[in-house]
């Protein structure tokens, strides 16, 4: 059994995801997100986060206890995702609109459709977001323990 607090976002399977057969497959609960603020939805600073929404889920099965998660993250204008850090590896691919990325100490950038990042494992995301007035998506693909928080809020 997990145990979050009651700003932690648990996604919980109401009705089975449709597999590439087109057959549903029914997902145990999993933790997509437990921000460390009261607010799960807004940053410190009062903008909004960035919105996950799971759209695949499915067991490895050449790999006992592992995962894949396909999540596709909206981020309105303005929105901004303070620290965090991933329980798994994530690559993400950008969708739409345009968004920044700061990986650990390294530089800020700025990513546009088609634009690609890596996650490793428990490395912080420092900071994340998208500043301009047009909507963007991306599209993030986690390889993650079984029953894993997929990301956690560091502020």
């Amino acid at each position: 059994m997990l145990a979050l607090g009651a700003a932690a976002l648990l996604f919980t399977q109401f009705a089975p995801l449709p597999r590439a057969t087109g057959k549903p497959v029914d997902v145990p609960p999993f933790v997509i997100c437990s921000p460390a603020g009261a607010d799960a939805m807004l940053a410190a600073d009062g903008r909004p986060r960035p919105t996950p929404r799971v759209v695949s889920s499915e067991p490895m099965s050449h790999l006992p206890g592992k995962r894949v998660t396909m999540v596709i993250v909206d981020f309105p204008p303005g929105s901004h995702s303070p620290a965090h850090r991933h329980a798994g590896s994530v690559s993400v691919y950008v969708l739409k609109g345009e968004i920044y990325s700061q990986l650990g100490n390294g530089p800020m950038q700025r990513f546009r459709p088609g634009g690609t990042f890596f996650e490793p494992p428990g490395m912080i995301h420092t900071a994340s977001g998208n500043d301009t007035e047009a909507p963007a998506q991306v599209l993030a693909v986690f390889v993650h323990d079984e029953g894993a928080v997929l990301t956690t809020y560091l502020e």
